[in-house]
């Protein structure tokens, strides 16, 4: 079974020691063992709760939130309706700010639509474009 020095989980997963250090502080990140100089080591179920403490991370959870997911986790069978509450959550969160993204994402291209024709238009000596004649045109996947 592999085994990691914090140094080598912080490289790997690209997080600071002191976050490894407090995610154990805080119980989130349990049962790291000790060698007999005190040197934690980390194993493959510390790498794959450091993923899923990432994704969630990633999906808005607070610390308080990784934690009572953890503790919920603890008695699955018995907290199954709240763990998935509080994921359903976090879906319903993420599917909102996709949207979100997705709309500044086509003002964005718009604007540089615009300004990349306002910038032809200046070497050209042509007359400027008219944002209103861009603000509503369909954006392509680009």
């Amino acid at each position: 079974m592999p085994q990691y020095t914090v140094g080598e989980i912080s490289e790997k997963l690209e997080i600071p020691t002191s976050t490894l250090r407090y995610y154990e502080d805080i119980g989130i990140l349990p049962n790291v063992k000790r060698t007999t100089s005190s040197q934690r080591v980390y194993e493959e179920c510390h790498v794959s709760r450091l993923k899923t403490i990432l994704c969630f991370k990633c999906a808005g959870f607070s610390i308080s939130q990784l934690q009572a997911f953890f503790m919920l986790e603890n008695a699955e069978k018995d907290n199954i309706d709240a763990i998935l509450d509080l994921l359903d959550t976090h879906k319903t969160s993420i599917k909102n700010q996709m949207v979100q993204l997705e709309e500044v994402y086509i003002q964005l291209v718009r604007k540089i639509h615009y300004y990349t024709d306002m910038k032809k238009a200046f070497v050209q000596h042509e007359s400027l474009p008219k944002w209103n004649d861009y603000k509503h045109k369909p954006v392509k996947n680009e």
